[in-house]
């Protein structure tokens, strides 16, 4: 994994986050992904955050939002697993490993990481996408 963080594909996904701002800690030092935009709606009484893949915005763009009155236990437990491609699911898996992060599993081109909020984060490497698609 270079400076720039890992290339992903496509994706598009919208995350309901305890601390906006511990997510952002967690998907740009161990995904790599670049902070676009910060945004606090009063009206709403949330905040947002657009992340996307390090360079490219065409590519994988996550958002966030935190209202400000949910507690952490209030937060859906289902549905809780996003899934991206990069290019090097080993880096990606042995930096969420030294910033702290817990790897739920690693094999054959995948691994599974756990967020600060309890997403599943789904890692596959394109390498390994192509090739059982052509299987």
């Amino acid at each position: 994994m270079d400076k720039k963080g890992p290339k992903m594909g496509k994706s598009n996904r919208v995350l309901q986050v305890t601390n906006i701002y511990q997510s952002i800690k967690f998907y740009s030092e161990v995904l790599g992904l670049e902070l676009l935009n910060v945004t606090d709606d009063p009206k709403n009484r949330l905040t947002w955050a657009v992340m996307a893949s390090a360079g490219d915005i065409t590519h994988t763009v996550i958002g966030f939002s935190q209202l400000w009155a949910v507690l952490p236990d209030e937060l859906a437990l289902h549905n809780r697993h996003i899934h991206i491609m990069c290019d090097d699911m080993v880096a990606v898996s042995q930096t969420a490993k030294y910033f702290g992060g817990e790897v739920l599993s690693e094999k054959n081109g995948h691994c599974v990481v756990k967020d600060p909020d309890g997403y599943y984060v789904e890692v596959s490497e394109v390498q390994q996408i192509m090739l059982s698609q052509a299987a």
